[in-house]
């Protein structure tokens, strides 16, 4: 069974928390959450945000479950449960119809629509449990659906094009247990170094989170994060020991694309189909990881034409306009992995020897400023 998850209503969003808490979010206001504070929780009741109709003014207050019974909760901003007793957050919910029942929240997407901006919840109403990572469930996506925060709907297309990614199989979220804090986008040496948020690139619905971060909300509370890949794992013995080995390939989305249409490099010294994969192996409460990774050649190339193998490579810019990027590339592969030893996989015949040429003339030292020897971290393909 999946972890118990939000309540919907036709008027809103009531989130329940892992913990003792829950947001109430109704559909009037919820575009107008961004300029709305969270009030903090507290121990002395319920705290609630009002915004009276045509005022504007924000008025936030503690008050009992009494009080409670005699506000009107179609005006309440958000409704924050964090009293204990279950009876009393019945009561709250009690006044809505469920609308869905799902496993997690992903976030609020966002979709521009004409003039109109559309907001929908991103529900995981499918999921298989892959295995255990110490006290961490991972599961798998197998199925989503967009909770609509507005009476009109237009965009059934692009929405099912979405869904249709989100139930690839592709995707994994980690569930831990209350106290526990794995995150299956970050691999073994990075957890819980809270300074590498900031440059995860394997946390693929992050711009999800992004509209309750405003409204300062605790995200990791609330909502799931999910990785695209491949997550395997299998039990073993070690004399009289069981350990956990596992492979987790986790893909980056800071330059994602299908084959043949994005290759090479950005700006931003982000390279296409950039993948680490961590083999990993948990013994009681010790880990030992290893970790690989592999990407495309981070200079401005590309492949015309669908035909696979046809190898029509050519460079988009001049070599000394490739060097920019090849040098961010470097840099964000050194900072994150330090140093490692780079594996040419490219041939030497047709196109591909090109590429190589322009590869090789980049590792020596006259062209990579940030480094006196040609040894980043690098597969490329």
């Amino acid at each position: 069974m999946g972890p118990e998850w939000p309540f919907l209503s036709e008027s809103g969003v009531f989130i329940a928390s892992q913990h003792s808490g829950g947001i109430f979010l109704p559909t009037s206001v919820i575009c107008c959450c961004r300029r709305i504070s969270l009030p903090c929780l507290g121990e002395l009741g319920y705290v609630l945000s009002w915004e009276e109709a045509g005022e504007g003014e924000l008025d936030r207050t503690h008050c009992s479950l009494n009080e409670l019974r005699t506000r009107d909760l179609r005006k309440c901003l958000f409704c924050c449960i964090s009293s204990s007793a279950p009876e009393e957050k019945e009561v709250i919910k009690g006044q809505y119809g469920k609308a869905v029942d799902a496993y997690g929240c992903l976030g609020e997407l966002k979709l521009k629509s004409g003039s109109n901006q559309l907001s929908f919840l991103v529900l995981v109403s499918g999921c298989t449990s892959v295995g255990r990572i110490l006290d961490t469930e991972i599961y798998q996506i197998t199925g989503t659906d967009f909770y609509p925060l507005q009476e009109e709907v237009k965009e059934e297309d692009r929405l099912s094009a979405l869904k249709k990614i989100l139930n690839s199989g592709m995707f994994y979220f980690s569930w831990p247990n209350v106290g526990a804090n794995f995150d299956l986008t970050v691999r073994a040496q990075k957890q819980g170094d809270d300074s590498y948020e900031s440059g995860n690139s394997f946390f693929w619905n992050k711009l999800l989170h992004v509209p309750l971060e405003h409204c300062q909300v605790n995200c990791s509370d609330w909502l799931l994060k999910v990785i695209c890949g491949v997550v395997h794992m299998r039990t073993v013995y070690a004399s009289h020991k069981q350990a956990k080995a596992c492979l987790i390939s986790r893909i980056s989305c800071a330059r994602a694309g299908a084959r043949f249409h994005i290759r090479g490099v950005d700006d931003d010294g982000h390279v296409a189909n950039f993948v680490e994969t961590e083999q990993a192996i948990y013994v009681d409460d010790g880990v030992s990881s290893f970790v690989q990774i592999r990407g495309s050649v981070p200079l401005f190339w590309e492949q015309p034409g669908l035909q696979v193998g046809s190898h029509h490579l050519k460079l988009s810019r001049g070599l000394e306009a490739n060097a920019p990027a090849f040098d961010r590339h470097m840099m964000l592969l050194k900072e994150q992995y330090g140093k490692q030893v780079i594996v040419n996989l490219l041939g030497s015949r047709g196109g591909e020897e090109v590429l190589n040429r322009a590869f090789k003339q980049f590792l020596l030292p006259e062209w990579s400023s940030s480094s006196p020897e040609p040894s980043f971290p690098l597969e490329a393909d």
